[in-house]
């Protein structure tokens, strides 16, 4: 994921030009650490039972009183790991104790050669244990969050002002509730030919999603984006807005969302500043193609106008932009919690700096780790 990059004449220097650059770089490069905490304590915990995301959709399901969905998760958990029953069972009467017995007695049915216990395992709450504390207890019942992730790397082939190959480290983690889910994501490529610096780019990602019901959400993002040989010191994004899912299937989703967003530039040959006002639509596509193929899909198209800035004169002009971005990823998965990814990236700017490109394009393979 990086925008192409032309041949260095200053030199092979690989720090950042701004203090505030730096300062995100060592976000970025620190994300193996932030994600090495959560990884140690998800790798001691016990890995059988419902797994985070089914845990989320299970509670969910059960707030809003989705019988379907919750014979569905559970039966899917149990089909996919028979070994296990007891602590899917087990899960269920934790999280959704009012409504166990029915799933249990359908999953019973379904799974006839499999023990599964009509109670609660290993000292779980049952229904009866369950309306007893909240019917004791004044304040409102917690639901329960989940964290997850990944972390890749990997090398790409660059294509647009020059072509080289480069490295690249990523990660991300996500916090998921009821309701909530926010993400944090960074990546850093670096690349060089014949002995001298072509690549290097870095960015951080931040977003938070509100569900108002199954397929309505609102969002919030902001990125932070530094590529040396893009033509701009760096760009902040800031945007929010409203979501659709126009599908929602077990194997299949598509989402639509659209809003305002704001950004500022710095361009890098006459330090111009610019300030834009921009609308945003926005696609991300998820496809379960078999049980250990997953294909990604996020396009985002920006379009406004921007008021710049000539920081020598202090004069201001309008100029009109667009900028459009799309990334499609093909998991392949390899042993249980390690896939091979292979992806492209393609971006489109209208109206590039005099040192930038306008359109660019990147084709990467990494081995990516869940946790």
């Amino acid at each position: 994921m990086g925008t192409a990059g032309k041949s260095d004449n200053r030199g092979a220097r690989i720090f950042p030009r701004s203090p505030v650059a730096l300062i995100n770089a060592l976000a970025v490069l620190s994300v193996p650490f932030w994600v090495a905490a959560p990884m140690v304590a998800l790798a001691a915990s016990d890995a059988s039972g419902l797994d985070p995301r089914e845990e989320t959709a299970l509670v969910r399901a059960a707030r809003e009183n989705n019988d379907v969905a919750l014979n569905a998760i559970v039966i899917a958990a149990i089909a996919r790991d028979m070994d296990n029953a007891s602590d899917i069972i087990a899960d269920l009467h934790r999280l959704a104790p009012a409504e166990a017995p029915d799933v249990v007695a359908r999953a019973a049915a379904i799974f006839p050669d499999i023990q599964l216990d009509m109670a609660a395992d290993d000292g779980a709450p049952t229904a009866a244990d369950e309306t007893d504390t909240v019917a004791s207890d004044s304040g409102p019942t917690e639901t329960p969050s989940t964290l997850y992730g990944e972390m890749s790397v990997g090398g790409s082939y660059l294509s647009g002002v020059s072509s080289a190959v480069n490295g690249s480290l990523a990660g991300r983690v996500v916090s998921r509730s009821v309701d909530w889910t926010h993400s944090l994501r960074g990546n850093f490529d670096y690349g060089r030919a014949d002995g001298t610096t072509n690549t290097r780019r870095h960015a951080v990602r931040a977003r938070s999603q509100y569900d108002f019901s199954d397929r309505f959400y609102g969002f919030g993002i902001a990125t932070y984006h530094d590529d040396r040989f893009s033509g701009y010191d760096y760009q902040v994004t800031e945007g929010g807005g409203i979501g659709y899912r126009l599908f929602d299937g077990p194997d299949f989703t598509f989402d639509f969302e659209a809003g305002p967003a704001l950004r500022q530039s710095k361009k890098s040959d006459d330090g111009d500043l610019a300030n834009e006002l921009l609308g945003r639509l926005g696609i991300a596509i998820d496809w379960a193609i078999s049980d250990n193929a997953q294909l990604s899909n996020e396009t985002s198209l920006f379009v406004g106008r921007s008021e710049v800035t000539v920081v020598s004169s202090g004069t201001a002009s309008i100029e009109e932009q667009a900028q459009a971005r799309n990334l499609t990823a093909l998991d392949l998965q390899v042993v249980e919690d390690l896939s091979a990814r292979l992806s492209y990236e393609f971006r489109y700017l209208s109206n590039p700096p005099p040192a930038g490109t306008a359109t660019t394009s990147l084709v990467s393979f990494a081995l990516v780790h869940d946790f």
